[in-house]
């Protein structure tokens, strides 16, 4: 079944140096990053490469990732409210388009 195509954004793939948390408990590495012309509510997502890199683990009940540094295991937490109100706030300033997709029934075997 053939599906209808989205347009495809200019894309390019660079290698950037980040830094997860703060010292003393720090992780630095560089991580592969696609970058896409597109508006988002999102400034970067971070993928399981880039979290296995890292060694984390994250917990999204918790709203955490933990993960290892040369000093000890260190937490990032995040705070659902602000994360719905920046969500939100992100949202509003994104253009809205159209964009012809199908979803498919899984197969059944």
């Amino acid at each position: 079944m053939d599906l209808p195509k989205i347009a495809s954004p200019q894309k390019e793939i660079v290698h950037l140096a980040i830094t997860i948390e703060e010292e003393p408990l720090a992780s630095h590495t560089f991580i592969e990053f696609l970058v896409v012309d597109r508006r988002s509510a999102y400034d970067g997502v971070l993928g399981w490469p880039a979290l296995k890199e890292v060694w984390a683990v994250t917990s999204i009940h918790h709203l955490c990732m933990m993960f290892f540094t040369e000093r000890g295991i260190a937490m990032v937490k995040g705070n659902q409210p602000k994360a719905r109100k920046c969500y939100r706030n992100a949202l509003q300033k994104i253009e809205k388009k159209e964009f012809n997709m199908k979803f498919l029934e899984p197969k059944k075997v």
